[in-house]
């Protein structure tokens, strides 16, 4: 199937993934995280969520879109930045999130297509070619490809490096966003080593920082002095 068209040009440039533990150790809620993020840079959002109840996992998504969408309001944000939901289909639809993303070993790409439909954006999780061949089969519109640094947000993840990201980027036509263990020191290599990325994916180096919007805003200007993506 065709990828969907709700995925902007330059989403996933500097794609930020929210960690709820994160937040509570900075005294910090989802809407001051992501306004934060959002103000600082960010391109995209994804609002990760593994222990809460349907309920509070929507409340938490519409948070995150209402931060959004007060920056646009108050004349502070002119570029589209989509927030997706990790994993929950269920979630997506019934807090108007604007996609999904699905991991290797979570809901099918194709199941999370055909329920979202072609004006949402899926993402999948794909580690090697073979598997992100089949995510772009089933309509995915981009893939999340690591871990290529060792991770501390998921310790148990293997790495890949940055030449396991090249191959992943080079087996198919869809964007591909490096994630896992990425950080403004080692972030200039990603974009240097694999020049047709399209964005790298962070979490403790947005959200475990002092001023979310300080450290989005430098990652920011850290990719702008570095060779650009495709």
């Amino acid at each position: 199937p065709d990828a969907a068209p709700a995925l902007p040009p330059g989403s996933l440039l500097l794609y930020a993934i929210t960690d709820v533990s994160q937040n509570s150790k900075h005294g910090r809620s989802m809407y001051d995280a992501v306004r934060g993020a959002i103000a600082g840079g960010a391109t995209m959002v994804q609002v990760r969520e593994k222990e809460v109840c349907t309920a509070d996992y929507v409340a938490t998504v519409r948070d995150a879109l209402r931060a959004r969408d007060d920056l646009r309001a108050e004349g502070k944000l002119h570029r589209t930045v989509p927030i997706v939901v990790n994993d929950r289909i269920d979630v997506c639809l019934a807090s108007g999130a604007d996609g999904v993303h699905v991991g290797a070993e979570d809901l099918d790409v194709a199941s999370a297509r055909s329920a979202l439909g072609p004006g949402k954006i899926v993402g999948a999780t794909a580690k090697y070619p073979e598997i992100a061949r089949e995510a772009q089969a089933r309509g995915a519109d981009y893939v999340g490809c690591g871990a290529i640094f060792a991770s501390s947000t998921k310790p148990g993840s293997s790495v890949i490096g940055l030449d396991g990201l090249n191959r992943v980027v080079q087996s198919v036509a869809i964007g591909v966003v490096a994630i896992g263990g990425i950080t403004s020191s080692n972030m200039g290599s990603v974009f240097e080593e694999c020049p047709n990325i399209r964005g790298v994916a962070l979490v403790s180096s947005i959200f475990d920082a002092p001023s979310v919007e300080k450290a989005t805003n430098g990652l920011r200007k850290k990719i702008a002095a570095t060779t650009p993506p495709c």
